[in-house]
Protein backbone atom coordinates (compact mmCIF):
# COMPACT_ATOMS: atom_id res chain seq x y z
CA UNK A 1 0.00 0.00 0.00
CA UNK A 2 1.40 3.23 -0.89
CA UNK A 3 1.99 5.69 1.50
CA UNK A 4 -0.67 8.22 -0.73
CA UNK A 5 -3.27 5.87 -0.53
CA UNK A 6 -2.81 4.74 3.19
CA UNK A 7 -3.15 8.11 4.08
CA UNK A 8 -6.85 8.73 2.09
CA UNK A 9 -7.79 5.26 3.93
CA UNK A 10 -6.90 6.75 7.20
CA UNK A 11 -8.66 9.74 6.58
CA UNK A 12 -11.82 8.30 5.50
CA UNK A 13 -11.55 6.01 8.33
CA UNK A 14 -9.32 6.68 11.30
CA UNK A 15 -9.93 3.67 13.33
CA UNK A 16 -9.12 1.43 10.50
CA UNK A 17 -5.74 -0.86 11.06
CA UNK A 18 -3.77 -1.76 7.34
CA UNK A 19 -1.39 -4.36 6.99
CA UNK A 20 1.64 -4.63 4.48
CA UNK A 21 1.34 -7.31 1.94
CA UNK A 22 4.19 -8.40 0.09
CA UNK A 23 2.96 -9.72 -3.18
CA UNK A 24 5.70 -12.92 -4.59
CA UNK A 25 5.21 -14.89 -7.12
CA UNK A 26 6.22 -18.02 -8.32
CA UNK A 27 7.67 -18.07 -11.97
CA UNK A 28 7.53 -21.58 -13.79
CA UNK A 29 8.58 -22.13 -17.33
CA UNK A 30 5.53 -22.52 -19.57
CA UNK A 31 3.94 -25.90 -19.46
CA UNK A 32 1.46 -27.92 -22.00
CA UNK A 33 -1.10 -29.53 -20.63
CA UNK A 34 -0.54 -33.86 -21.14
CA UNK A 35 -3.66 -34.33 -23.49
CA UNK A 36 -3.15 -31.19 -25.34
CA UNK A 37 0.33 -32.66 -26.01
CA UNK A 38 -1.06 -35.79 -27.08
CA UNK A 39 -3.46 -34.61 -29.32
CA UNK A 40 -0.86 -32.89 -30.96
CA UNK A 41 2.00 -35.54 -30.97
CA UNK A 42 0.36 -39.10 -30.31
CA UNK A 43 3.47 -41.15 -30.53
CA UNK A 44 4.91 -39.01 -27.57
CA UNK A 45 2.18 -41.15 -25.34
CA UNK A 46 5.55 -43.57 -25.14
CA UNK A 47 7.69 -40.78 -24.69
CA UNK A 48 5.92 -39.68 -21.44
CA UNK A 49 5.67 -43.19 -20.21
CA UNK A 50 9.63 -43.37 -20.28
CA UNK A 51 10.14 -39.79 -18.75
CA UNK A 52 7.37 -40.46 -16.25
CA UNK A 53 8.43 -43.81 -14.93
CA UNK A 54 12.23 -42.64 -14.62
CA UNK A 55 10.99 -39.44 -12.74
CA UNK A 56 9.05 -42.05 -10.38
CA UNK A 57 12.05 -44.01 -10.02
CA UNK A 58 14.45 -41.48 -9.39
CA UNK A 59 11.96 -39.40 -6.86
CA UNK A 60 11.45 -42.75 -4.67
CA UNK A 61 15.48 -44.12 -4.94
CA UNK A 62 17.21 -40.85 -5.16
CA UNK A 63 15.31 -38.24 -3.33
CA UNK A 64 13.09 -40.43 -0.98
CA UNK A 65 9.88 -39.13 -2.04
CA UNK A 66 6.56 -41.08 -3.46
CA UNK A 67 4.38 -38.84 -5.26
CA UNK A 68 0.62 -40.45 -4.54
CA UNK A 69 -1.28 -38.22 -6.69
CA UNK A 70 0.25 -39.47 -10.31
CA UNK A 71 -2.70 -38.62 -12.88
CA UNK A 72 -3.08 -36.84 -16.28
CA UNK A 73 -3.56 -33.78 -14.69
CA UNK A 74 -0.42 -33.72 -12.98
CA UNK A 75 1.60 -34.32 -16.00
CA UNK A 76 2.94 -31.79 -18.29
CA UNK A 77 4.71 -31.07 -21.34
CA UNK A 78 7.55 -28.59 -20.90
CA UNK A 79 8.72 -27.35 -25.11
CA UNK A 80 12.74 -26.95 -25.12
CA UNK A 81 13.32 -23.15 -26.20
CA UNK A 82 15.70 -24.39 -29.05
CA UNK A 83 12.92 -26.39 -30.66
CA UNK A 84 9.46 -26.07 -29.00
CA UNK A 85 7.67 -28.23 -31.52
CA UNK A 86 9.91 -30.84 -31.31
CA UNK A 87 12.25 -31.30 -28.17
CA UNK A 88 11.15 -31.04 -24.66
CA UNK A 89 10.38 -33.32 -21.76
CA UNK A 90 7.59 -34.88 -19.33
CA UNK A 91 7.06 -33.08 -15.85
CA UNK A 92 5.22 -34.72 -13.31
CA UNK A 93 3.96 -32.07 -11.16
CA UNK A 94 1.33 -31.39 -7.78
CA UNK A 95 3.09 -32.59 -5.13
CA UNK A 96 0.61 -31.77 -2.79
CA UNK A 97 -0.12 -35.44 -1.68
CA UNK A 98 3.65 -36.28 -1.84
CA UNK A 99 5.72 -38.32 1.26
CA UNK A 100 9.30 -38.05 2.58
CA UNK A 101 9.84 -41.84 2.85
CA UNK A 102 12.90 -41.66 4.89
CA UNK A 103 15.63 -43.50 3.88
CA UNK A 104 14.44 -45.25 0.56
CA UNK A 105 11.28 -47.19 2.55
CA UNK A 106 7.42 -46.86 0.63
CA UNK A 107 6.01 -46.05 3.83
CA UNK A 108 7.21 -43.44 6.70
CA UNK A 109 10.27 -44.83 8.65
CA UNK A 110 9.71 -43.20 11.83
CA UNK A 111 7.76 -39.61 12.49
CA UNK A 112 11.01 -37.93 13.68
CA UNK A 113 12.73 -38.86 10.24
CA UNK A 114 9.69 -37.98 7.94
CA UNK A 115 7.07 -35.51 6.62
CA UNK A 116 4.12 -37.07 5.97
CA UNK A 117 1.11 -35.96 3.87
CA UNK A 118 -1.56 -34.73 5.82
CA UNK A 119 -4.70 -36.14 4.17
CA UNK A 120 -6.41 -38.56 6.44
CA UNK A 121 -8.60 -40.17 3.20
CA UNK A 122 -7.17 -41.98 0.22
CA UNK A 123 -4.30 -40.14 -1.82
CA UNK A 124 -4.67 -39.78 -5.73
CA UNK A 125 -7.06 -38.74 -8.02
CA UNK A 126 -9.80 -41.26 -8.22
CA UNK A 127 -10.08 -42.01 -12.06
CA UNK A 128 -6.40 -42.86 -12.08
CA UNK A 129 -5.63 -44.65 -8.39
CA UNK A 130 -5.05 -48.06 -7.90
CA UNK A 131 -7.57 -50.98 -7.71
CA UNK A 132 -5.91 -51.55 -4.29
CA UNK A 133 -6.35 -48.78 -2.79
CA UNK A 134 -9.89 -48.25 -3.94
CA UNK A 135 -11.14 -51.17 -2.86
CA UNK A 136 -8.85 -50.83 0.61
CA UNK A 137 -8.25 -47.20 1.41
CA UNK A 138 -6.57 -48.05 4.36
CA UNK A 139 -3.62 -49.84 2.57
CA UNK A 140 -0.55 -47.83 2.49
CA UNK A 141 0.53 -46.51 -0.49
CA UNK A 142 3.60 -47.62 -1.99
CA UNK A 143 5.65 -47.21 -5.70
CA UNK A 144 4.10 -49.73 -7.58
CA UNK A 145 0.84 -47.81 -6.42
CA UNK A 146 2.42 -44.82 -8.14
CA UNK A 147 3.31 -47.33 -11.63
CA UNK A 148 -0.06 -48.39 -11.78
CA UNK A 149 -1.39 -45.09 -12.07
CA UNK A 150 0.71 -44.09 -15.12
CA UNK A 151 -1.09 -47.34 -16.19
CA UNK A 152 -4.31 -46.14 -15.93
CA UNK A 153 -3.22 -42.81 -17.46
CA UNK A 154 -1.58 -44.15 -20.31
CA UNK A 155 -5.37 -46.13 -21.18
CA UNK A 156 -7.02 -42.97 -20.52
CA UNK A 157 -5.09 -40.80 -22.51
CA UNK A 158 -5.48 -43.70 -25.63
CA UNK A 159 -9.31 -43.74 -24.80
CA UNK A 160 -9.53 -39.36 -24.76
CA UNK A 161 -7.34 -38.65 -27.01
CA UNK A 162 -9.24 -37.82 -30.70
CA UNK A 163 -6.89 -39.51 -32.76
CA UNK A 164 -8.69 -42.38 -33.51
CA UNK A 165 -9.72 -44.02 -36.96
CA UNK A 166 -12.85 -42.62 -38.43
CA UNK A 167 -15.78 -45.11 -37.56
CA UNK A 168 -14.47 -45.29 -33.62
CA UNK A 169 -17.40 -44.83 -31.83
CA UNK A 170 -16.98 -42.32 -29.65
CA UNK A 171 -19.93 -42.04 -27.78
CA UNK A 172 -19.18 -45.35 -25.89
CA UNK A 173 -15.93 -44.36 -25.35
CA UNK A 174 -16.79 -41.18 -23.22
CA UNK A 175 -19.52 -43.44 -21.53
CA UNK A 176 -16.77 -45.64 -20.11
CA UNK A 177 -14.46 -42.74 -19.15
CA UNK A 178 -17.83 -40.91 -17.17
CA UNK A 179 -17.76 -44.06 -15.10
CA UNK A 180 -13.57 -43.45 -14.51
CA UNK A 181 -15.08 -40.19 -13.31
CA UNK A 182 -17.78 -40.80 -10.39
CA UNK A 183 -17.56 -39.89 -7.04
CA UNK A 184 -18.40 -42.96 -6.25
CA UNK A 185 -15.25 -45.36 -5.78
CA UNK A 186 -17.48 -49.16 -6.05
CA UNK A 187 -18.13 -47.17 -9.49
CA UNK A 188 -14.68 -46.77 -10.34
CA UNK A 189 -13.59 -50.11 -8.96
CA UNK A 190 -16.17 -52.46 -10.86
CA UNK A 191 -15.03 -50.26 -14.27
CA UNK A 192 -11.68 -50.88 -13.97
CA UNK A 193 -12.27 -54.36 -13.24
CA UNK A 194 -13.94 -55.03 -16.17
CA UNK A 195 -11.48 -53.05 -17.98
CA UNK A 196 -8.69 -55.61 -17.19
CA UNK A 197 -11.12 -58.43 -18.36
CA UNK A 198 -10.62 -59.95 -21.82
CA UNK A 199 -13.29 -62.73 -23.19
CA UNK A 200 -14.02 -63.39 -20.13
CA UNK A 201 -10.70 -64.09 -18.48
CA UNK A 202 -9.41 -61.81 -16.18
CA UNK A 203 -5.87 -61.28 -15.87
CA UNK A 204 -3.97 -60.34 -12.88
CA UNK A 205 -0.47 -58.99 -11.77
CA UNK A 206 1.00 -62.97 -11.37
CA UNK A 207 -0.67 -63.43 -15.03
CA UNK A 208 1.13 -61.06 -16.88
CA UNK A 209 4.38 -61.07 -17.40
Amino acid sequence: MTDSFRGRVHKAWPDFVTDDRVARLIVFPRYVPLLQRLHEHPPDLLTMVEHITDCLHALFHDAQILHRDVSAYNIMWQPSDESPDRKGKFILCDFDLAIVTGGGAAVPATPAKTRVATAPHRTGTLPFLAIELIKSPETLHRLHHDYESLFWVVLWCAMKADYHKVGTDRKAIDKLLNKWESIYPEVILLEKKDDLTVSGRSFTRHQVK
